[in-house]
Formats: structure tokens, sequence, C-alpha cells
């Protein structure tokens, strides 16, 4: 018998870097208690080892191919999910990278805009669509995942992340009116 804490059977949520990881595991979770499921990810192959694992729960799920990293890809994204379920109840923002060096001397260029663009930017265009289309509805919550650990090199993921905290504090009544 599958544990059931609670029913989302009719809910549609949304989570992105939901192929793998702390993603996946809370897209089993949605979809294990009823919701239908959209992931998204960049690679084609754990989103299909991700849908196949999701739809042994019975609800309806999606995978689809979406970069974060840019405002244009979520924006598309967000309208397919939309086209494909009608509707996005929760969206979980989860896509993150960590950086490539060893060392915070080793930081530069296209790799520290690369970790930038996908664990901010990503979070906040995704954020941002969810509210947008939940505020028009009435209803829905968003939420950003965070990863914490010791290890050095996830030092500029957690940092990346935390500029998200500064935006959220000040945005966080106005959103709570529109229960977003």
């Amino acid at each position: 018998m599958t544990y059931k804490p609670f029913d989302l059977t009719g809910r549609v949520a949304l989570v992105t870097g939901g192929n793998g990881g702390i993603g996946l595991g809370m897209a089993d979770a949605l979809a294990q208690a009823g919701a239908s499921v959209e992931i998204w990810g960049t690679n084609a192959e754990k989103n299909a080892r991700a849908l196949e694992q999701l739809k042994a729960h019975g609800t309806k799920v999606n995978a689809r191919i979406v970069d974060v990293s840019t405002e244009e890809n979520v924006v598309a994204g967000f309208n397919a999910t939309l086209a494909e379920f009608g509707r996005v109840d929760s969206c979980f923002a989860n896509a993150g990278v960590s950086n490539r060096w060893k060392s915070f001397l080793d930081i530069g260029g296209e790799d520290y805009r690369r970790v930038m663009a996908i664990n901010l930017d990503g979070m906040i265009w995704t954020m941002r669509e969810a509210c947008r289309h939940m505020k028009a509805r009435g209803a829905g919550r968003c939420r950003r995942l965070d990863r914490c650990g010791r290890e050095p090199r996830r030092a500029l993921r957690r940092r990346a992340q935390s500029g998200l905290h500064g935006h959220e504090s000040r945005h966080h009544l106005r959103h709570q009116r529109h229960r977003c």
C-alpha cells in the first residue's frame, strides 16, 4: 500500500530540475500524492528515466526540455506546460548546477555566468511566470528549494540562491495576497 499523507488528486505541479536528485524526489512525492506533474530538465535521457519512474504512480506526467537560464526559455516552457495541463497549482523552482572550479581563486567568466544564470535567474524567471499565472487564477503556491551543504564547491551555488532571499523578502507580502 502506498503511503499518502495528503491527497493532491486534481492538482497540477511543475518541478524544474525534476529529472534527478531533490527535484525528482519532490516530483515523485507529488505524483504519489495524486498530482499531475510536469518536470523540466535539460538532459533528455534523464527526463525519460524520471518520466518512467513518475508514470508508475498512475497520474498524468510530462517531461519537457527547458533550459531555465534564459527568460525566453522559461516563458516558452511555462506556456507549453499550460497548454499541456491547463493550469499550474504549485511550482517548485529546483533547477540548479554546481560550479566547476575547486577554488574561489579560479572563479570567472563563462562558468560563473552559467551558475548565476541557472541558479538565480532561472529561479526568478520561473517563479515570476508561475506567480503571474497564479495571480490571474487567484490561486496557487510557489516554492524555491534550497540545497544546504558544507562542500566548498557548492558555495557559489548557495550564494547565487541567497540572492533570491532579498527578492523574496521585499515581495513576500504582495505575493501572499495573491497566494503565490
